[in-house]
């Protein structure tokens, strides 16, 4: 019988060599079997996010939100993640449930509030751009939500070439970079 502990010896093996695929295929297939285990879950998603895996880490922790949705654990670290990846509107409705589980806990109101603040910011950000960089944005911004990386990297890229001070759009390619190992294309960028 394959346990939690049998799972994440592989992952950490995988990672520290570099399989990063590997490693991902490990943390999903723990997040398949051990859905109702919160530690697990959110030992993955944290090695995950630290691993520069955010998406996954994402993917895996919804998994174990499905199973536990009252868990404050998962639901800190799915917002945290968002924030993270400048996806402040998919961490509004984690940091919501926060707040209705514990409404008498400052700091969770504090951390919606200040998610809906960079919420408008961006959204404001964006209102404020010429039509044809609005587009692009937006089909990056979709692109992005939907996994499919590489039309979200193009997109962002023409968002700079058309508007080159886009935090929102240097932020995503700077965050690729990272992922992706491409420190020297991050470097120029920043």
């Amino acid at each position: 019988m394959t346990t939690i502990e049998d799972i994440l010896s592989i992952a950490h093996t995988a990672a520290a060599r570099g399989d990063m695929a590997e490693a991902v295929q490990a943390y999903q297939r723990l997040a398949a079997i051990f859905p109702e285990d919160k530690k697990a879950i959110w030992q993955a998603a944290n090695e995950l996010k630290a691993c520069g895996q955010s998406h996954e880490a994402i993917n895996v922790l919804e998994a174990g939100l499905a199973h536990n949705p009252t868990s404050i654990a998962l639901l800190s670290l799915t917002a945290e993640i968002h924030l993270e990846i400048s996806s402040p509107t998919s961490a509004i409705p984690h940091l919501e449930r926060i707040t209705a589980l514990l409404p008498n806990q400052d700091s969770s109101w504090s951390n919606l509030e200040a998610a809906k603040s960079k919420a408008d910011q961006q959204s404001k950000s964006v209102g404020q751009l010429p039509a044809e960089v609005k587009v692009m944005l937006e089909l990056a911004f979709s692109a992005d939500q939907m996994q499919r990386y590489d039309e979200a990297r193009t997109n962002y890229e023409a968002v700079l070439e058309q508007d080159p001070d886009n935090l929102l759009a240097l932020s995503r390619l700077l965050t690729f970079d990272g992922i992706e190992g491409r420190l020297s294309e991050a470097d120029k960028r920043h």
